[in-house]
């Protein structure tokens, strides 16, 4: 368990760029208490803010269809896919819009 939520915390604080954009809006993980754990604030321009546990990063993402994708350093790609609901679902969590 401690494990998988140093992977979610640490692994998205290394993001780094990628081109594109399209998005705009806040994005939010909640825990399994209902709490929000991170989330991603998209901007049309190409950029968001992700934000865990009050750590927060700007980072640059791309978007083609139903998947955005961040680009992580070491030459990995972190790819989230928008569902039905329109939530962004991928290795570290789901994130679904703000109401």
């Amino acid at each position: 368990m401690k494990k998988s939520i140093k992977l979610f915390v640490f692994l998205p604080l290394f993001l780094l760029s990628a081109c594109g954009g399209g998005m705009s809006g806040k994005y939010t993980a909640k825990g399994p208490s209902g709490r929000d754990m991170a989330s991603y604030n998209f901007r049309s321009n190409g950029t968001a803010i992700y934000d865990v546990f009050g750590a927060a990063t700007e980072v640059k993402y791309s978007v083609d269809g139903n998947t955005v994708k961040i680009e992580l350093g070491q030459g990995g790609n972190l790819l989230l896919t928008k569902d039905a609901n329109g939530c962004l679902a991928g290795l570290v969590g789901k994130f679904c819009p703000e109401k």
